[in-house]
């Protein structure tokens, strides 16, 4: 009987440290690997706001204009052309602003303080689709879905309109303004995440240069103009 409760005892006394020293082993440098991740998504939220909120402005500036012009324009050609280019415009918030990139979706509050292997494992799986979000705009797929999206808009005023000099400008324009704003996307969470896997979590790294994007419009009564321009800040 002894015996029995003595080895009961020893049975539950190894419960009550083997959790304890699993989860020790599975989080080593906990500290470090959390503050890195906590910072890393505090400057994604940072440049992706900053990238999404640019580009909302602009291309919904340039839809308001666009539309706002369209009934001063005297020639009905030219305010067809002048709506189908806002309806462009329009889709342009879809990215930037309807379905905002994944970093600045809401999620519950954490501090860099928290040193559980549940709040490391939330910090990971946030980065990682941050980082997911942000490898798909530079895809190929968002290359050619602003291609497609442009050279059919283009032909829409083409083939629907027989207004080949506006389709010609209208594509160039897509096709150069949606380069533009997958160049401008940032990546820092996928240059954090990189670092995070290679054990790197003392320096978060110098974020890289972003780019200053200029927008032109010009308008008259029968002439309606528009111009891009991008530097490195």
């Amino acid at each position: 009987m002894v015996f029995r409760n003595l080895k009961s005892g020893a049975t539950l006394f190894l419960l009550m440290i083997l959790p304890g020293t699993g989860v020790a082993a599975m989080c080593p440098d906990s500290v470090a690997q959390i503050r890195f991740l906590h910072t890393s998504l505090e400057q994604t939220v940072q440049r992706e706001r900053a990238w999404s909120t640019r580009w909302s402005i602009g291309w919904a500036s340039l839809t308001t204009v666009q539309l706002a012009a369209a009934p001063l324009i005297s020639s009905d050609d030219k305010r067809k052309d002048l709506t189908i280019g806002a309806f462009g415009s329009a889709m342009g918030l879809v990215p930037t602003f309807i379905i905002q990139p994944r970093a600045l979706w809401s999620h519950p509050p954490v501090t860099d303080s928290d040193d559980s292997c549940d709040t490391l494992a939330m910090l990971v799986t946030r980065l990682e689709s941050a980082a997911a979000d942000e490898r798909f705009m530079h895809s190929w797929v968002s290359h050619a879905a602003g291609m497609v999206f442009s050279v059919g808009l283009g032909m829409v005023l083409g083939f629907g309109y027989h207004h080949w000099g506006p389709a010609v400008a209208s594509m160039a324009f897509g096709l150069t303004a949606s380069e533009l704003m997958i160049g401008d996307r940032p990546e820092v969470a996928v240059d954090a995440l990189a670092r995070y896997h290679a054990g790197n979590y003392s320096d978060n790294g110098a974020a890289r240069d972003g780019q200053a994007l200029k927008l032109a419009l010009l308008l008259s009564q029968d002439v309606a103009g528009i111009g891009l321009s991008m530097g490195f800040k």
